[in-house]
């Protein structure tokens, strides 16, 4: 770890040359012109390793197939997903179906393929972690926790700290080269003697960073003319410099500039327009002598991404311009190629209609797959370019709606300022298909969790009630009919909760499950069993209570819905108190928490980790005071997005203070009742004041 320049990447190849031949090396390099395109790093990795650069689209799909095969894997549309991701399709990005149950599952199988690819003992080596999309963050973590069973040795190297990455004893931080040292470096790089004191001046315009000592002795012949101290930002000189000295491979300089990493002689050829392959070989060749570029296979790129900046700044804004738009628009006719990227080369030829137009497709693609950071910020993107074109701006703002209420729940404000915004766009434009229906679910949520019971009501009945184009009847039915039986659970009448959680099973069809839940975010059948087996468990029918929940826990999982898995499985967790069986809750909550620890998904986190502290308390793992501490801080945090869920923890800080006879337990269960009668959450009354017969009292105050 350590700032730009100072030799991360050198260090690695330091240690690992002895390796060289003897144990494989997978190497991820990730860049920041694709921090905000899903797992791009495993991507590019997966094409160099299978070979596939440089194919014919239907040759790379055969060689893709054949090693997929040979794990079994059969799926047609997890196939086509694998080759959009390795972007060997043929076909365009917009005709691939809903990817977001496909998310993890792919994750797993790619986990897989590498394993297959190298068994044995090897080393992961990844570059510049800062650069990181949050999936590939998200994935490397879920890899970390296998580690101590795999034969594996990883290495990391980025410009700050590393929290949840590595050990702070197996972090080694890098600081610039002392005098002494980094004179040393210098005379041992300088091909001729220089006198001490220019070595001296030398080293402290360097601020001892080993790439500008390096850039320093490249160019000694310039420098010892210049006093760099005159300058006032001398360490941008060095580089520029050192830049300005390959006046002879001007072209395939300009051209690798506004490409970036990855680029091929070809690319030079079609971009500059003025110089054959063979030239372009040439002067790639030339300019890795010089210390600018480096190979990688058959790919080139700039040796540091500091010299990259210094090549940048050194070219005319209106020329780059021209040819930033002149590369989007090659790219935008290869339908292999990432739209987050083709829209950032847009956006910097200029042409913001066009850069907002591929923002809101990657936006979607990161939100199909269930990356929702990405997708917000793409999505941001898309909404600024298209400021001026109202009608594209509703995709994008329904993204952006989408994927924040994802990972910040349905009440938070920022999610309920995208609601208003999409709802008032919607009626300008007039658009009334599934995005509409996932927009008034979620003002039902909003409203049941913040709100009365009849409010929720009238919010529920509105679902059905709303007109809708291209959604089927039947649909509307089903999640309309299982919002309307949440509801009535919710006002503890259970009896037509039943009612309408049974016609929402009725209603329901498999084949609207990839756009409910990409809109809702739920799967209505797994939901309305979960809550027909909580209602049996409240009427003391434990046995069927259970069994419907295996059954909702059946129809979904991590690899294919995770969010509704998180639902599904924190659902049962919390029966624990019903059952009176904390041991299995306290399991549960290990499980939710640590698939949850890599997504991030704020409004389980802090519910599930109130629960955990409930059930460590009764296993006699945590004292009752300190459970009722932390269980009171997560009550502060659901309540701000989810009251019912904070009346639920309310049961469980009452259990603890009856069961441990705290002096304040009449407080205590005095308040809960009064928290869950405001809110209208009648059902968990006969349990609540199952636990407080022994607080009945009520304080003075």
């Amino acid at each position: 770890m350590g700032p730009p320049g100072i030799g991360k990447t050198w260090l690695f190849q330091q240690v690992l040359q002895p390796f060289w031949g003897q144990v494989p090396i997978i190497h991820y390099q990730t860049s920041a012109a694709h921090r905000n395109q899903p797992l791009y790093p495993m991507a590019q990795t997966l094409r160099r390793l299978l070979r596939l650069d440089g194919l014919e689209k239907s040759v790379a799909q055969r060689v893709l197939r054949q090693h997929l095969q040979t794990l079994g894997e059969q799926d047609p549309l997890l196939l086509r997903i694998w080759f959009h991701w390795l972007e060997v399709s043929s076909e365009p990005s917009d005709t691939l179906p809903i990817l977001q149950e496909f998310r993890h599952l792919l994750e797993e199988s790619a986990l897989q393929l590498l394993a297959q690819i190298s068994p044995g003992p090897h080393i992961v080596v990844v570059e510049d972690l800062h650069w990181a999309d949050a999936s590939s963050i998200a994935l490397a973590e879920r890899y970390i926790q296998r580690l101590p069973h795999l034969p594996v040795l990883m290495l990391i190297n980025s410009r700050g700290p590393l929290p949840g990455f590595a050990d702070p004893a197996a972090t080694f931080p890098l600081h610039p080269l002392p005098d002494q040292e980094g004179i040393r470096l210098l005379q041992k790089l300088l091909p001729v003697v220089v006198p001490t004191d220019q070595l001296q001046a030398f080293y402290r315009v360097s601020t001892g960073i080993p790439l500008y000592l390096d850039s320093i002795a490249r160019n000694h012949d310039h420098f010892l003319r210049e006093d760099l101290q005159t300058h006032s930002g001398a360490l941008e000189v060095i580089l520029q410099a050192q830049i300005e000295r390959n006046r002879d491979c001007l072209e395939t300089l300009e051209a690798a500039t506004i490409i970036g990493n990855g680029l091929t002689s070809g690319d030079v050829v079609q971009l500059s327009e003025q110089i054959s392959e063979q030239q372009a070989e040439r002067q790639l060749e030339q300019l890795r002598s010089r210390g600018i570029l480096e190979k990688a296979g058959e790919t080139w790129s700039f040796r540091h991404d500091l010299l990259h900046s210094a090549s940048g700044k050194r070219m005319h804004p209106e020329q780059m311009q021209r040819m930033h738009l002149r590369w989007a628009q090659h790219l935008s006719r290869e339908a292999a190629h990432s739209p987050a990227l083709i829209a950032q080369h847009f956006l910097d030829g200029g042409d913001a209609l066009s850069a907002g137009r591929f923002f809101a497709r990657a936006s979607r693609t990161a939100l199909e797959l269930a990356a929702y950071r990405e997708a917000l910020a793409n999505s941001e993107k898309a909404l600024t370019c298209l400021e001026n074109a109202t009608a594209e701006r509703y995709a994008p703002l329904c993204d952006h709606y989408l994927a924040t209420r994802a990972l910040y729940g349905y009440s938070s404000e920022r999610v309920l300022s995208d609601a208003s915004a999409l709802e008032e766009l919607g009626e300008t434009l007039g658009r009334r298909g599934w995005p509409l229906l996932g927009l008034r679910y979620g003002q039902w949520t909003t409203v049941s969790s913040q709100y009365s019971s009849r409010e929720a009501m009238l919010a529920a009945s509105r679902i059905i009630d709303t007109p809708y184009d291209e959604v089927p009847r039947e649909a509307v039915l089903a999640i309309g009919h299982y919002a309307l039986g949440w509801t009535e659970f919710y006002r503890n009448h259970l009896s037509a909760a039943q009612s309408y959680l049974r016609s929402c099973l009725d209603h329901w069809r498999e084949a609207w499950v990839a756009q409910m839940q990409l809109v809702t975010g739920v799967r209505p059948q797994a939901a309305a069993l979960g809550y027909l087996g909580l209602i049996d468990i409240l009427q003391n029918d434990i046995p069927s209570g259970l069994a419907r929940f295996a059954r909702a826990e059946s129809l979904v999982s991590p690899d294919r819905n995770l969010y509704m898995w998180l639902f599904i499985k924190v659902m049962r967790a919390t029966m624990g108190i019903w059952t009176d069986d904390s041991a299995d809750t306290l399991r549960r909550c290990e499980i939710i928490l640590r698939v949850n620890t890599a997504h991030r998904l704020q409004p389980w986190q802090d519910f599930i980790c109130a629960v955990e502290a409930w059930a460590e308390a009764r296993q006699g793992r945590r004292s009752a005071e300190a459970s009722l501490c932390r269980i009171r801080q997560h009550i502060r945090a659901v309540e701000r997005s989810w009251r019912f869920g904070a009346s639920i923890l309310y049961l469980f800080l009452t259990d603890i203070a009856v069961r441990s006879k705290h002096p304040q337990v009449a407080a205590i269960s005095y308040h809960a009742e009064r928290h869950t009668r405001r809110h209208g959450a009648l059902s968990l009354l006969p349990r609540l004041r199952q636990l407080s017969q022994t607080g009945k009292r009520r304080p003075s105050c």
